[in-house]
């Protein structure tokens, strides 16, 4: 009875003479830091399955669900029993290498979806697409210049599927905007969507980057199709809040129940994964307020010691601008050009807050020497920045010599 209920609601499935967490479940859970385990933890349970298999003798039977679910964590061990190895196929090494993908072990990640590639033809189309997705993913998050992507891009075009296609739009936006090309991303990622109109991560993704340049009116239609398909997602919840409260900034029509209600839901699920998007948008709201010392409370306790986000370092550089104090600012700025060296997203946070920390200082003809050389391939950030000086010197215009005055009146 309690089984058939289980069932009826679709917390568990039935293989074999097996009983399985249902998929939607399994990826709940996956998100919620209460159920997440460490990795020793894990293995110590892939040490007790692949030891009770290790005692089955020929003549026993063991359910094949039961090897399929243990193989991933065999593959991973090392270790081989000759019976079950046999049983090895491409798609237990793609499962593990997605496993690896979805933790951050970008490495880990690429090296089990090649070993997943080596079967060629004998793979399906279908698992040697998502291979190669996972694999261009991995190398652009760790190095977004990398040339082997460019034969990962071909290798998906060569597939002519729907589904090839968009993904290799989406691994040249994700590239583009890695590198902080959001013009070029923008328009790959439109193509995806133009593929698959309905696919939540290209939306996200799309939705983002016009966002991030400050377009957000355009950015919310995707934000809200991405939130249709996937309603706790905590990085579709901000980035529909941002589209939102953008809109609302520049006084466009929005509903403010609507926000207050994403709110609400984006503060449930970061509390349940211990994640930073509600209470940073807590220190921007802080801040807006002119509650400075709360604002920069909540953005130390975001940042700690070890944060290796660049957009919190930015948004404190912000602040402190904001707030007068260069100083404080600079050593944000320095920290993201830290970052930079692992992760060249930081390039492009670093460049803006420099030039933003460049007029508050103002410095500006070293800010419209700096804007022009760093944001040719960022058109609306160039162009925001660029506003973002014509005021400052129209305010303080004892700073700009004759030439800068004359370039801010009449471009």
């Amino acid at each position: 009875e309690s089984i058939r209920k289980l069932e009826d609601f679709c917390c568990v499935e039935q293989r074999d003479r097996m009983l399985t967490v249902s998929p939607p479940l399994r990826h709940a859970i996956r998100r919620d830091e209460r159920f997440r385990r460490t990795n020793s933890w894990l293995s110590k349970c892939a040490v007790k399955v692949i030891e009770a298999m290790s005692q089955y003798e020929g003549q026993d039977s063991i359910s094949l669900s039961f090897i399929d679910s243990a193989l991933p964590d065999l593959i991973r061990s090392g270790k081989e029993i000759p019976f079950v190895s046999a049983l090895m196929l491409p798609s237990h090494f793609l499962r593990v290498g997605r496993t690896y993908y979805d933790r951050g072990d970008w490495e880990r990640s690429i090296e089990f979806c090649d070993k997943a590639l080596e079967a060629g033809k004998q793979f399906s189309i279908d698992g040697r697409i998502e291979a190669n997705r996972l694999v261009g993913l991995a190398r652009t998050r760790i190095a977004p210049n990398d040339p082997e992507i460019e034969n990962i891009l071909a290798v998906l075009r060569g597939f002519r599927t729907r589904t090839s296609r968009r993904i290799a739009f989406f691994i040249e936006g994700f590239r583009a905007r890695k590198r902080g090309e959001y013009d070029i991303a923008e328009r790959k990622f439109v193509e995806a969507a133009e593929l698959d109109p309905e696919n939540f991560h290209v939306n996200r993704e799309l939705s983002s980057v016009l966002c991030r340049v400050g377009r957000y009116a355009e950015a919310e239609p995707y934000a809200r199709a991405a939130y249709q398909r996937a309603q706790d997602n905590p990085y579709i919840l901000d980035v529909f809040i941002e589209a939102l409260e953008g809109k609302q900034k520049q006084g466009l029509a929005v509903e403010q129940r609507e926000i207050q209600h994403l709110n609400e839901q984006l503060k449930r699920v970061c509390d349940a994964g211990k994640l930073q998007f509600y209470n940073i948008r807590e220190a921007r709201k802080a801040f807006a307020e002119n509650e400075k010392m709360v604002a920069f409370g909540i953005m130390g306790k975001v940042i700690g010691s070890a944060s290796e986000n660049p957009e919190e370092y930015m948004t404190r550089s912000i602040m402190y601008l904001r707030a007068g104090s260069a100083e404080d600012a600079r050593k944000d700025i320095k920290k993201l050009r830290d970052l930079a060296r692992k992760n060249p997203e930081a390039v492009q946070y670093a460049d803006e807050a420099e030039a933003e920390a460049l007029i508050a200082e103002g410095r500006f003809p070293d800010a419209k020497r700096f804007i022009d050389a760093r944001f040719m391939k960022a058109v609306s950030i160039r162009s925001r920045l660029l506003d973002a000086l014509k005021r400052a010197i129209a305010y303080e215009p004892q700073s700009a010599p004759d030439w800068l005055k004359d370039w801010a009146r009449t471009s």
